[in-house]
């Protein structure tokens, strides 16, 4: 099956920089040898053009069904909303690369649907905004915080951030906040779907708990479905529902609750 990322080749957009452009939060077009940056949202999974108004929960859901890429194969998941499920196993097993191909980031096979629609009637843009990937590493395109999203001082003072930190020059910034600062920019979108590669690795303690409880409100408030990789079992029975495990290329429960 075609997938988005083989698309973008043969458009000759390219997959180039998938890694890091920022195709949650801004939409980048080629146009004329220019890159333009222009703010979106995601709303192909919304009903209607109301602002702030979502499908209705039951339907807002992320169907994977039969993905293969690279030694995986048969990974079937659905991702309900509101709901957060945990991915664990060694390093080297596929876990990034998972998320990776359900947001269409790497060549793969198989089906997924948002809401019953077929990630192939989206646009690679769309669909990248509406399934999110907040990467384990960070990466900025431009000079300052605020040319990539824009953060309220609610949100930023809930994660221990100055509200001049939307003003910051991104070479200024710490590991730590910019992790933080790329999970503010993750949501920013307002993503039905959100995949979480270790999103509090490079933090200590305070910041992690900081982050899960902000994460835990947002996946509540806003019925977002997410999964959350991690290394720490015991973070994801604070923050998920259900833990499952790559052994040996297949999807292997670990617990529900």
């Amino acid at each position: 099956m075609t997938t988005l990322a083989a698309r973008l080749r043969v458009t000759g957009l390219q997959r180039l920089d998938m890694a890091w452009r920022p195709l949650f939060t801004v939409e980048l077009i080629v146009e004329y040898g220019a890159l333009i940056r222009r703010p979106r949202r995601c709303d192909s999974a919304r009903r209607d053009s109301v602002p702030g108004r979502r499908e209705s929960m039951t339907d807002t859901r992320l169907e994977i069904q039969s993905l293969g890429f690279g030694l995986l194969s048969g990974i079937s998941l659905t991702l309900h909303p509101g709901g957060c499920v945990g991915l664990m196993g060694p390093s080297g097993c596929g876990k990034s690369r998972l998320l990776r191909a359900i947001a269409d980031l790497d060549p793969n096979e198989g089906d997924v649907r948002l809401n019953g629609r077929d990630r192939m009637r989206f646009t690679p843009s769309q669909w990248r905004r509406c399934v999110a990937l907040l990467p384990s590493e960070s990466h900025w395109w431009a000079e300052r915080v605020g040319e990539h999203f824009v953060a309220s001082s609610e949100d930023l003072q809930a994660l221990d951030l100055p509200p001049e930190a939307i003003d910051f020059a991104v070479s200024r910034l710490s590991s730590g906040e910019r992790q933080r600062l790329a999970i503010l920019r993750t949501f920013a979108v307002d993503p039905p779907v959100a995949l979480l590669d270790e999103p509090t690795a490079n933090l200590d303690d305070a910041n992690t708990r900081r982050v899960e409880q902000w994460v835990a409100r947002q996946r509540r408030d806003r019925g977002i479905s997410m999964l959350w990789v991690s290394h720490d079992e015991a973070q994801l029975e604070r923050v998920a529902s259900r833990a499952l495990s790559i052994r040996n290329g297949v999807l292997v429960p670990l617990w529900t609750r």
